[in-house]
């Protein structure tokens, strides 16, 4: 576990960073871009974002809002999509004791995958490695591997 602590001047908030095992939490003001951890102790309205990476190691950070959507953001820019609480809980309920095939890719995710299942409920969109990661963190499914790529094993 890594802690590092900086004291804010001038009206800023005091601001540390946690490392657990390789997963980030972090703070974001509202009006401000840069990614911070706060303590939810003093800050009950924080926004904490967890950074993980992809099956494949790309990296990307979500959160969980209060309503239960879980909001990702991906890539340099940041994109940002949300994977609301509704289509969540259908995923789990779709897949619950399953095996399925990642199908990350964007334009034609395999059949029964997780990425065709996505895409059908968020048109424009495979945010399959994303999801499938999160499912992991949160403990909804384990990883897989075969010859024909990443699996999701999602839990009974």
């Amino acid at each position: 576990m890594e802690y590092s602590f900086f004291e804010g001047s001038g009206g800023t908030t005091d601001i540390y960073h946690l490392d657990f095992r390789a997963t980030t939490v972090y703070y974001e003001q509202p009006w401000d871009r840069t990614r911070r951890v706060h303590n939810k102790a003093t800050t009950m309205d924080a926004t904490l974002w967890i950074r993980l990476r992809t099956y494949n190691g790309i990296p990307f950070q979500y959160r969980l809002m209060e309503n239960g959507d879980r909001q990702i953001e991906y890539g340099s820019l940041p994109f940002s999509a949300t994977v609301t609480q509704e289509v969540y809980q259908a995923l789990l309920q779709y897949f619950q004791g399953k095996t399925v095939l990642l199908g990350a890719v964007y334009d034609n995710p395999p059949p029964g995958s997780l990425g065709a299942w996505l895409t059908g409920r968020l048109p424009g969109r495979n945010l399959a490695m994303y999801v499938g990661a999160v499912l992991v963190q949160e403990g909804q499914a384990e990883w897989e591997k075969s010859e024909e790529g990443a699996y999701l094993h999602f839990k009974s």
